[in-house]
């Protein structure tokens, strides 16, 4: 519970910062994930951080190990399901 805390503290502080992620943000992120490696909601935080740094491999990484916890039959699954059926195409 406390690493979904440290995660929903750290999103709240960058989303208070317009988008930076500062280094108090990053470090609430490490925390959680350090607590819960799996925590979905941090892995997507930092998915966003690594995105923004322009490490977008780790950023798609994290989010896939977030995409792939989605529980069964939810709409969240639904469209990960879906997403990945349908080619990207990157400038």
């Amino acid at each position: 519970m406390l690493e979904q805390l440290l995660a929903e503290y750290a999103e709240a502080i960058v989303l208070q910062h317009d988008g930076l992620f500062t280094e108090s943000a990053s470090r609430f992120l490490q925390r959680a994930l350090y607590l819960q490696p799996n925590n979905r909601h941090a892995l997507w935080v930092a998915g966003l951080a690594d995105f923004f740094r322009g490490d977008v491999a780790t950023a798609i990484e994290r989010w896939e190990l977030a995409h792939a916890q989605a529980p069964a039959g939810s709409e969240e699954a639904l469209m990960n399901a879906r997403s990945r059926a349908e080619p990207v195409t990157v400038p």
